[in-house]
Protein backbone atom coordinates (compact mmCIF):
# COMPACT_ATOMS: atom_id res chain seq x y z
CA UNK A 1 0.00 0.00 0.00
CA UNK A 2 2.68 2.60 0.78
CA UNK A 3 4.29 1.88 -2.38
CA UNK A 4 1.23 3.21 -4.11
CA UNK A 5 0.75 6.51 -1.84
CA UNK A 6 4.30 7.14 -2.12
CA UNK A 7 5.02 6.54 -5.52
CA UNK A 8 7.69 9.59 -5.89
CA UNK A 9 9.84 7.86 -3.45
CA UNK A 10 9.15 4.27 -4.83
CA UNK A 11 12.95 4.41 -6.75
CA UNK A 12 12.12 0.44 -7.35
CA UNK A 13 9.73 1.63 -10.14
CA UNK A 14 11.05 4.61 -11.52
CA UNK A 15 9.93 7.05 -14.32
CA UNK A 16 7.56 4.50 -16.46
CA UNK A 17 8.39 6.47 -19.73
CA UNK A 18 5.18 7.69 -19.82
CA UNK A 19 4.16 11.39 -19.11
CA UNK A 20 0.85 12.88 -19.54
CA UNK A 21 1.26 13.13 -23.98
CA UNK A 22 2.16 9.23 -23.79
CA UNK A 23 -0.32 8.09 -21.92
CA UNK A 24 -3.20 10.50 -23.60
CA UNK A 25 -1.88 8.54 -27.12
CA UNK A 26 -2.47 5.21 -25.52
CA UNK A 27 -5.62 6.06 -24.68
CA UNK A 28 -6.35 7.25 -27.69
CA UNK A 29 -5.53 4.19 -28.85
CA UNK A 30 -6.43 1.54 -26.21
CA UNK A 31 -10.16 2.76 -26.40
CA UNK A 32 -10.44 3.60 -30.09
CA UNK A 33 -11.33 7.45 -28.73
CA UNK A 34 -13.20 10.12 -30.56
CA UNK A 35 -11.63 12.57 -32.08
CA UNK A 36 -12.78 15.19 -29.89
CA UNK A 37 -12.08 12.97 -26.57
CA UNK A 38 -8.63 12.43 -28.34
CA UNK A 39 -7.65 16.10 -28.50
CA UNK A 40 -9.30 16.88 -24.96
CA UNK A 41 -6.77 14.36 -23.45
CA UNK A 42 -3.99 15.93 -25.44
CA UNK A 43 -4.35 19.27 -24.73
CA UNK A 44 -5.85 18.60 -21.19
CA UNK A 45 -4.38 22.18 -20.08
CA UNK A 46 -6.73 23.97 -22.71
CA UNK A 47 -9.92 25.02 -20.14
CA UNK A 48 -11.60 25.96 -23.93
CA UNK A 49 -11.50 21.98 -24.81
CA UNK A 50 -12.71 21.07 -21.29
CA UNK A 51 -15.58 23.39 -20.84
CA UNK A 52 -18.57 21.85 -20.39
CA UNK A 53 -17.28 18.67 -18.97
CA UNK A 54 -16.88 17.94 -14.98
CA UNK A 55 -12.91 18.19 -15.08
CA UNK A 56 -10.42 20.96 -13.56
CA UNK A 57 -7.90 21.73 -16.95
CA UNK A 58 -4.52 21.44 -16.11
CA UNK A 59 -5.14 18.03 -14.35
CA UNK A 60 -4.60 15.44 -16.34
CA UNK A 61 -6.01 12.75 -14.52
CA UNK A 62 -8.97 14.41 -13.84
CA UNK A 63 -9.42 15.09 -17.66
CA UNK A 64 -8.87 11.48 -18.06
CA UNK A 65 -11.48 10.50 -15.43
CA UNK A 66 -14.18 12.60 -17.05
CA UNK A 67 -12.91 10.53 -20.31
CA UNK A 68 -13.19 7.27 -19.23
CA UNK A 69 -16.09 7.42 -16.39
CA UNK A 70 -19.07 6.58 -19.31
CA UNK A 71 -16.28 3.84 -20.96
CA UNK A 72 -14.68 1.75 -18.09
CA UNK A 73 -16.50 -1.47 -18.20
CA UNK A 74 -15.65 -1.78 -14.69
CA UNK A 75 -18.62 -0.31 -12.86
CA UNK A 76 -17.57 1.41 -9.36
CA UNK A 77 -17.93 -1.11 -6.41
CA UNK A 78 -17.56 -4.31 -8.99
CA UNK A 79 -13.90 -3.93 -9.07
CA UNK A 80 -12.21 -6.86 -7.98
CA UNK A 81 -8.12 -5.74 -8.39
CA UNK A 82 -6.08 -5.78 -5.34
CA UNK A 83 -3.29 -3.14 -3.85
CA UNK A 84 -1.34 -6.89 -5.30
CA UNK A 85 -2.75 -7.24 -8.57
CA UNK A 86 -2.08 -3.49 -8.64
CA UNK A 87 1.31 -3.52 -7.55
CA UNK A 88 2.27 -6.71 -10.06
CA UNK A 89 0.48 -4.65 -12.76
CA UNK A 90 2.63 -1.73 -12.05
CA UNK A 91 5.49 -3.57 -12.33
CA UNK A 92 4.49 -5.06 -15.77
CA UNK A 93 4.24 -1.86 -17.20
CA UNK A 94 7.37 -0.74 -15.54
CA UNK A 95 9.41 -3.41 -16.83
CA UNK A 96 7.89 -3.76 -20.10
CA UNK A 97 10.83 -4.34 -23.03
CA UNK A 98 9.01 -1.95 -25.06
CA UNK A 99 6.52 0.77 -26.42
CA UNK A 100 4.48 -2.50 -27.85
CA UNK A 101 4.37 -4.55 -24.47
CA UNK A 102 4.45 -0.82 -22.53
CA UNK A 103 1.06 -0.37 -24.23
CA UNK A 104 -0.20 -4.40 -23.69
CA UNK A 105 0.31 -4.27 -20.17
CA UNK A 106 -1.62 -0.80 -20.05
CA UNK A 107 -4.65 -1.86 -21.28
CA UNK A 108 -4.36 -5.29 -19.54
CA UNK A 109 -4.41 -3.07 -15.81
CA UNK A 110 -7.30 -0.57 -17.89
CA UNK A 111 -9.87 -3.34 -18.83
CA UNK A 112 -9.78 -4.79 -15.22
CA UNK A 113 -10.21 -1.05 -13.38
CA UNK A 114 -13.17 1.34 -12.98
CA UNK A 115 -13.08 5.13 -13.90
CA UNK A 116 -12.04 6.17 -10.76
CA UNK A 117 -9.18 4.03 -10.43
CA UNK A 118 -7.68 4.78 -13.48
CA UNK A 119 -7.83 8.18 -12.53
CA UNK A 120 -5.71 7.47 -10.18
CA UNK A 121 -3.55 4.90 -11.12
CA UNK A 122 -2.72 7.85 -13.86
CA UNK A 123 -1.41 9.88 -10.94
CA UNK A 124 0.86 7.14 -9.48
CA UNK A 125 2.35 6.44 -12.92
CA UNK A 126 2.59 10.22 -12.90
CA UNK A 127 3.81 9.93 -9.78
CA UNK A 128 2.11 12.95 -8.57
CA UNK A 129 -0.58 12.36 -6.51
CA UNK A 130 -1.58 15.12 -4.73
CA UNK A 131 -2.66 13.87 -1.38
CA UNK A 132 -1.30 16.68 1.05
CA UNK A 133 1.23 14.40 2.71
CA UNK A 134 4.98 13.82 2.52
CA UNK A 135 6.62 10.99 2.53
CA UNK A 136 8.59 11.62 5.74
CA UNK A 137 5.02 12.23 8.08
CA UNK A 138 4.07 8.78 6.21
CA UNK A 139 7.33 6.96 7.05
CA UNK A 140 7.46 8.45 11.07
CA UNK A 141 3.76 7.18 11.79
CA UNK A 142 4.56 4.13 9.80
CA UNK A 143 7.71 2.51 12.10
CA UNK A 144 9.81 4.16 14.37
CA UNK A 145 13.01 3.11 12.11
CA UNK A 146 11.05 3.54 8.84
CA UNK A 147 12.45 6.65 8.08
CA UNK A 148 16.10 6.07 9.26
CA UNK A 149 16.63 2.90 7.01
CA UNK A 150 14.70 4.52 3.99
CA UNK A 151 17.49 7.58 4.58
CA UNK A 152 20.34 4.53 4.40
CA UNK A 153 19.04 3.61 1.47
CA UNK A 154 16.23 5.44 -0.44
CA UNK A 155 14.78 2.39 -1.68
CA UNK A 156 11.24 2.39 0.05
CA UNK A 157 10.56 -1.50 -1.03
CA UNK A 158 14.26 -2.45 0.81
CA UNK A 159 13.32 -0.76 3.65
CA UNK A 160 8.97 -2.26 4.04
CA UNK A 161 10.55 -5.55 3.54
CA UNK A 162 13.16 -5.06 6.46
CA UNK A 163 10.60 -3.56 8.52
CA UNK A 164 8.35 -6.87 7.46
CA UNK A 165 11.40 -9.29 8.08
CA UNK A 166 11.64 -7.69 11.80
CA UNK A 167 7.80 -7.99 12.45
CA UNK A 168 7.71 -11.64 11.00
CA UNK A 169 11.02 -12.16 13.59
CA UNK A 170 9.51 -10.88 16.63
CA UNK A 171 6.13 -13.10 16.18
CA UNK A 172 8.02 -16.07 15.45
CA UNK A 173 10.09 -15.20 18.71
CA UNK A 174 6.94 -14.53 20.85
CA UNK A 175 5.48 -17.79 19.70
CA UNK A 176 8.62 -19.25 20.44
CA UNK A 177 8.55 -17.78 23.90
CA UNK A 178 4.83 -18.80 24.41
CA UNK A 179 5.71 -22.40 23.54
CA UNK A 180 8.38 -22.74 26.24
CA UNK A 181 6.75 -21.18 28.75
CA UNK A 182 3.48 -23.83 28.28
CA UNK A 183 6.50 -26.58 28.11
CA UNK A 184 7.65 -25.34 31.48
CA UNK A 185 4.14 -24.98 33.02
CA UNK A 186 3.31 -28.24 32.06
CA UNK A 187 6.38 -29.77 33.48
CA UNK A 188 5.63 -28.29 36.83
CA UNK A 189 2.25 -29.34 36.96
CA UNK A 190 3.82 -32.92 35.83
CA UNK A 191 5.50 -32.50 39.07
CA UNK A 192 3.15 -31.15 41.07
CA UNK A 193 0.81 -34.57 40.53
CA UNK A 194 3.68 -37.04 40.99
CA UNK A 195 4.34 -35.26 44.25
CA UNK A 196 0.52 -35.34 45.25
CA UNK A 197 0.79 -39.35 44.12
CA UNK A 198 3.22 -39.98 46.70
CA UNK A 199 2.08 -38.65 49.11
CA UNK A 200 -0.83 -39.99 48.59
CA UNK A 201 1.06 -43.57 48.54
CA UNK A 202 2.95 -42.46 51.74
CA UNK A 203 -0.14 -41.53 53.80
CA UNK A 204 -1.78 -45.59 52.91
CA UNK A 205 -3.89 -44.27 49.86
CA UNK A 206 -6.77 -43.18 52.34
CA UNK A 207 -7.32 -40.10 49.46
CA UNK A 208 -7.54 -37.81 52.42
Amino acid sequence: LLRLLLPGVDHERGAYGLKESNLAKLYGEMLALPEQQRQRLLHWKDPALQEGYRCAAGDFASVLYSVVESRATIKPGNSALTIGDLNASLDRVHNAADAGEKRTQLLDLVRRASAMEQKWIAKIILKDLKVGFSHESVLKRFHPDAMELYNRSSMLKQVLEEIRGQYVRAKAEQASGSSDAAVAGGARGAAGISEALALDRSSGGSGE
